[in-house]
């Protein structure tokens, strides 16, 4: 991982051009230099001058990046920005802690074993109540010929071999699968027809974390 030590050659290859504020979803939607690419790497190299301290300012700032290598793949100069906001953001963490909203997700993966601080037992049974109710269909060619199967034997061969909420408990034997032009199969097709078939309907609507 890239270091603040590494800052000064990165930046020093950095024509300022501003290719990587064009490709920065966080950039285009903030209109500040401090959140652009070009800005943080700018922030870094001070901070590496020793002319800036870390800061909660700093932290919010660093936080806003998503981490999605758009600058990096725009640099014409090849900047391993990423790399940069990665190893920066350690070094922030290790002098300042977490970020306010990554340290609460932090605690609740601790606390609860899932980011969104709810119960497990809750979240299990909307699981089952919505999410288990799977119609998973198989198409016919899957079977050999003169070979038939039953829902109950594909649950049975299951059972053991994955968690048993993983289980579906509908399925259902079809002849072939809606399929794009291009060959993949449509699976928003396939879960319509499903909600349809079971009178679903009411618990597909129902919104989930």
């Amino acid at each position: 991982m890239i270091t603040c030590v590494d800052i000064g050659e990165e930046f020093s290859q950095c024509n300022k051009c501003g290719l990587c504020l064009a490709a920065c979803p966080v950039s285009k939607a903030l209109f500040l230099e401090k959140y652009s690419p070009r800005g943080k790497i700018q922030l870094v190299r001070f901070y590496e001058q020793r002319k800036l301290v870390l800061s909660e300012h700093f932290k919010d700032i660093f936080s806003k990046c998503l981490l999605c290598g758009a600058c990096t793949s725009a640099c014409p100069s090849g900047l391993k920005l990423k790399e940069v906001f990665v190893g920066f953001r350690e070094e922030i963490a290790n002098q300042c802690g977490l970020h306010h909203r990554v340290e609460m997700v932090v605690r609740s993966l601790i606390e609860n074993h899932n980011i969104s601080d709810e119960d497990n037992e809750e979240r299990m049974q909307r699981y089952l109540e919505i999410g288990a109710p799977v119609n998973i269909m198989l198409r016919r060619g899957t079977l050999k010929e003169g070979e038939e199967a039953t829902g109950e034997e594909l649950r049975e061969f299951c059972r053991d071999k994955i968690a048993h909420f993983k289980i579906p408990r509908y399925f259902k034997f079809v002849d072939s699968f809606p399929m794009t032009v291009t060959g993949k199969i449509q699976k928003y097709i396939m879960r319509e027809r499903s909600i349809k078939e079971l009178g679903k309907e009411k618990d597909a609507a129902t919104q989930t974390a």
